[in-house]
């Protein structure tokens, strides 16, 4: 006879919006200061790393509509209601993404053609600030996998 207990740890979808908007947050506040000092410095590397982190801003918008959608109930018009969508979000940030792809494919080509002089301190030190930034976000979203896993 076992008498293991499982010790439940209590998740609360609310903790996992938390970790949804500080990483929205945090990751806006970065695009705008790659954004800045990418056109400030003609930087291509960081533009188009701005652009992947609006689009992994963007994506976590649409993750956390699609959770609202999926909760939403079965209606006359929608008779399975929208458990679906997140496939169709997934769809769409997937085809943003390879758009995304083309177009930085093609600036990459021209700046072949004119090519500029980086400044390495600058990209150095918002490189450091993307860790960090990045390294906040993960550890969020691990602490709720953690507990919705245990």
């Amino acid at each position: 006879m076992s008498h293991d207990h499982h010790h439940q740890h209590h998740f609360q979808p609310s903790e996992m919006k938390n970790a949804f908007y500080i990483g929205i947050g945090l990751n806006l506040i970065f695009v705008l200061i790659e954004a800045i000092y990418g056109f400030s410095i003609h930087s291509l590397s960081l533009l188009s790393d701005a652009s992947h982190n609006f689009l992994d801003v963007l994506s976590l918008g649409l993750s956390l509509f699609s959770f609202w959608l999926c909760k939403q109930k079965p209606s006359k018009n929608f008779t399975y209601g929208f458990k679906k969508s997140g496939i169709l979000i997934a769809l769409f940030n997937a085809s943003v993404l390879l758009v995304s792809i083309g177009i930085l494919l093609y600036n990459a080509i021209l700046r072949f053609k004119n090519p500029v002089a980086m400044q390495g301190v600058t990209m150095s030190i918002i490189a450091g600030i993307g860790v960090l930034v990045n390294g906040i976000s993960a550890y969020l979203f691990y602490k709720i996998k953690k507990k919705t896993s245990t």
